[in-house]
């Protein structure tokens, strides 16, 4: 029973994502960049904190992202995922996050 119904939420959010990303499908709009950051972060779990910043580096790179997404490129993953706290100055590779943006 238990696992169906992780099944059952799995495809929910799965459909709600696509949903979302299908509404939005480009970055050139800061807000809904973010909503499909904290989105995405918290259906998947992704335990990525710094939302603002990932949006914040989405958004700055929209045109570079959109193409590379329409075009199915696998090497945005890793544009995506190169993050920069605004707070410290460090370097994260928030790959778990990055690999969910391109669906």
């Amino acid at each position: 029973m238990r696992a169906a119904c992780k099944e059952y939420e799995g495809n929910v959010a799965d459909l709600a994502l696509n949903k979302l990303f299908t509404q939005h499908p480009t970055n050139k709009r800061y807000s809904r960049v973010l909503l499909k950051v904290v989105t995405l972060n918290r259906l998947y779990s992704t335990s990525m904190y710094a939302v603002y910043d990932a949006a914040t580096h989405i958004h700055e790179r929209a045109e570079e992202i959109d193409s590379a997404l329409a075009a199915g490129s696998p090497e945005i993953v890793d544009t995506i995922a190169a993050l920069t706290l605004s707070a410290t100055g460090k370097k994260r590779h928030v790959y778990a996050f990055a690999s969910k943006c391109c669906i």
